[in-house]
């Protein structure tokens, strides 16, 4: 049955009609409201909430206009009421103007912005150009450039650069005028330096890494860990990566930083173990550290590490970002990740070996 038919049905109240037809875009939606507000628990219930404010709206929406677009406009305005009710609670400020964050740090960037499973996300097989655009707009390195935004510029540069609305959409969505939307794109798009996300797969779609240049990448990062070998680690990254910890507000930059940073790792008593995994579309561990004196051997799961690739060719890759998401009961740990979301990823908190 068609967008259509099943949109007259289900204004006229029919509820199967109007789930069939929100399904189609829950996974879409999902995303998008994880986009706007970093947490996975957080966009699962305020897209429940949308879905429902939905269906007790079905009157208002127009037959003529997309029903797609409709649920975007109804969960866009869900979650920035969302942000401001953070705003009020003092969770976050959500509404100061994105130029004053952009002397945070990079963990900073990051803060309340939880790792996705890649599971969640939609699938656009077998339209190759759509699954590195979906990557990228969910990447670490996207997500921690939407959250240095006000809400309002993240709702647009979302809607604009990665949904590729009109200005005209976006104003009705918002409630606002075009030239409004304009201005709030270019200081978000000025404040950012950035590209958009569509801009980007489309100025690496010739250099992309094979699955096999990948797979060789990988094989190679985790045997240097497990190793605790620091020059074979030094040779597969970029030399200017970035580490970042969140929620912990510290950070590591370039081939020092890094090697600073695993000398601490690296030390000799020090035992690792690495669970390849897949989160926010890239590549990613679980990095579980050998407890003690433990017979047998016990790991304990220490952190989620997403890694940013770069490809220099279809069969060369440097690692240029690892975003640490630290577990654990810990006193560093100001926001910990929330309880479930081992669940999510299949994870336990110990192995054995």
């Amino acid at each position: 049955m068609d967008e259509q038919t099943l949109a007259l049905s289900a204004q006229a109240g029919d509820a199967q009609a109007f789930t069939t037809l929100t399904e189609r875009y829950r996974r879409e939606l999902f995303v998008h409201c994880y986009r706007m507000l970093g947490s996975v628990q957080d966009a699962e219930d305020i897209l429940q909430e949308a879905l429902l404010k939905a269906w007790a709206r079905r009157e208002t929406y127009e037959s003529r206009a997309s029903f797609r677009a409709w649920l975007y406009k109804i969960a866009t305005n869900a979650c920035l009421d969302a942000l401001r009710q953070r705003r009020r609670l003092g969770s976050f400020e959500d509404d100061q103007d994105s130029a004053a964050r952009l002397e945070a740090s990079p963990s900073a960037d990051l803060r309340g912005v939880e790792p996705l499973s890649s599971d969640l996300l939609p699938s656009y097989e077998p339209d190759p150009e759509a699954v590195v655009l979906l990557r990228e707009s969910v990447s670490m390195a996207f997500m921690s450039v939407l959250h240095r935004l006000s809400a309002r510029q993240r709702a647009i540069l979302i809607l604009r650069d990665v949904l590729n609305w009109e200005a005209k959409e976006v104003a009705q969505f918002l409630e606002t005028t075009e030239s409004a939307v304009n201005s709030a794109l270019l200081r978000a798009r000025e404040a950012l330096a950035i590209q958009s996300p569509a801009r980007h797969a489309e100025q690496h779609s010739k250099t992309r890494l094979s699955a096999s240049g990948l797979a060789n990448l990988l094989r190679r990062y985790t045997d240097a860990w497990q190793r605790t070998d620091m020059d074979a680690l030094l040779a597969l990254v970029q030399e200017d990566i970035l580490i970042t910890m969140p929620p912990v507000e510290l950070w590591y930059q370039g081939l020092d930083g890094l090697a600073a940073f695993m000398q601490v790792v690296f030390s000799p008593e020090r035992a690792w173990k690495l669970i390849p995994m897949q989160a926010n579309g890239q590549a990613a561990f679980a990095l579980y550290l050998r407890l003690e004196a433990s017979q047998p051997a016990r790991y304990q799961l220490i952190s989620l590490q997403i890694c940013t690739i770069v490809a220099h060719s279809d069969s060369e890759g440097r690692i240029a970002r690892l975003d640490n998401f630290l577990v654990g009961d810990t006193p560093i740990l100001p926001e910990p990740l929330p309880a479930d979301w081992l669940a999510r990823f299949g994870l336990s908190a110990e192995i054995l070996e």
